[in-house]
């Protein structure tokens, strides 16, 4: 979480890579 403080964009990277991760 601490990546997310540190800048916005990275927060919707994360988002993503979490809904690819959960669609396998």
């Amino acid at each position: 979480m601490q990546i997310q403080r540190i800048s916005p964009s990275v927060e919707s990277v994360d988002v993503v890579s979490l809904n690819l991760f959960v669609s396998f």
